[in-house]
Parts: C-alpha cells; sequence; structure tokens
C-alpha cells in the first residue's frame, strides 16, 4: 500500500461518530509507527508519510467533510501517481454488523457518500476496509445514526481492531490479509 485514507469529518464535534471510524483507525495506526512526526495540512487533506516495514506510505485523512472527500483523495492521487490497488480506504460501513470488518476492492458505494465523492473524483477500483457499525435504531435516521456521538467504552475496541487490521495488510500485504481480515471479528 503506498496511501492509506481514513474517512470522517473534520472537527470536536464529530470526533467520537461512528462516521468518524477512518480518521479513528488512521490516528491510531499513526501512533504506532515510530517515523510518524505528525501530520500537516496540505491539499484540504491532513497527511503524513510514514515507513512502515521498510517502505514508504503516506496516512490521509481529508479535511472536506466526508460527502466531499475524493475532492482531496483524487487530487493528491493523481499528483503522487498512486494506483487504485495501491490505495486503501478505512471506512464506516452500516451493511455490516457493528465491529465486523471486511476488505473488499471496487464495488458500489451503499450509499456511503465518501465513497461515492471518491468515485466521482478518481475512481472505484481501490480497496477498502469497511468498519462495520450495524444499522440505526428503528426510526432513527441514518444521518442522525451516523453522526451520534458514541463512547469511548464503544468505539475504541472497534477502532483498535481496525488499526490491527491495517498493521496486518501493512505487514502481509492486501491479497494475504483479506483471508483472515474477513473473518473478524474471530469468535
Amino acid at each position: 500500500m503506498k496511501l492509506i485514507v481514513g474517512l470522517g469529518n473534520p472537527g470536536a464535534k464529530y470526533a467520537s461518530t461512528w462516521h468518524n471510524l477512518g480518521f479513528l483507525a488512521v490516528d491510531s495506526l499513526a501512533e504506532r509507527v515510530t517515523s510518524f512526526r505528525g501530520f500537516r495540512e496540505k491539499d484540504r487533506a491532513e497527511i503524513s508519510q510514514v515507513s512502515f516495514e521498510g517502505e514508504s506510505v503516506w496516512l490521509m485523512k481529508p479535511q472536506t467533510f466526508m460527502n466531499l472527500s475524493g475532492e482531496a483523495v483524487g487530487s493528491f492521487v493523481r499528483y503522487h501517481g498512486i494506483e487504485p490497488e495501491e490505495v486503501l480506504v478505512v471506512h464506516d460501513d452500516l451493511d455490516l454488523e457493528l465491529s465486523r470488518l471486511q476488505i473488499k476492492k471496487g464495488g458500489g458505494s451503499a450509499g456511503h457518500n465518501g465513497l461515492e465523492s471518491i468515485f466521482q473524483h478518481w475512481g472505484k477500483d481501490f480497496y477498502r476496509l469497511r468498519v462495520g457499525i450495524g444499522k440505526p435504531p428503528e426510526r432513527m435516521s441514518v444521518s442522525d445514526y451516523v453522526l451520534k456521538n458514541v463512547s469511548k467504552a464503544e468505539i475504541l475496541p472497534i477502532v483498535e481492531s481496525a488499526r490491527q487490521a491495517l498493521e496486518e495488510v501493512l505487514n502481509k500485504g492486501v491479497n494475504k490479509a483479506v483471508a483472515s481480515i474477513n473473518v473478524w471479528p474471530k469468535k
């Protein structure tokens, strides 16, 4: 992987929401990489270039808000000549049960506006780490559900699993990591 993108929304208001799982997973990974020296703001994103197992990897958190994530991602990958198979996007997913992880390449957006924006501004053939958040309770809108504040006790174990999955991808390569990650959480 040359680029790992965590999807989310900037600002304290959204920091502990389901929609920020991508940001939280990238932050958690960054904290464990010894070459991490902080994020810097560039081209509507927070970015950092780190070394993982001797390989250079970009970490990115678009600051355009979720629905415009593709603007930052598209311009970054074009400028750096990064191919779709070298990109992993981490995002929340309503269609997976809570805490379930799945890596997939390509596919549709299933109504996820951050993914839809990336499709419009760049393409679809990148890898995705889908982080399950389950369906909203009855009578709660999807937007209210993904933007509600979640307790640290509930969100941190899921962030930790996503971080472990990212490390597994970086250690083994995405194709070898898929087989084990797609059965997480392990029962």
